[in-house]
């Protein structure tokens, strides 16, 4: 997978929306891995990615009502 820094992904976006194109493209940020950009063409990693983001949020929503004291019915 190819990798950008911050300052040189800004500077230079058309490039890196081109590499992104066919591969996974790393933006970096004082040397650790801070966004992934994907190719839109790429719809199974894309439509996983969402399905775990959904998950992630729900299970923190059910989290902060349980911290909250929320009880079920």
């Amino acid at each position: 997978m190819k990798s950008y820094t911050a300052s040189n992904a800004g500077r230079r976006f058309g490039r890196l929306l081109e590499t992104a194109h066919p591969e996974p493209v790393t933006i970096t940020k004082n040397g650790r891995a801070m966004a992934i950009m994907l190719p839109a063409s790429d719809n199974e990693l894309i439509s996983a990615m969402d399905g775990f983001l959904e998950e992630r949020q729900w299970r923190e929503r059910v989290a902060d009502a349980e911290y909250g004291g929320y009880v079920g019915v």
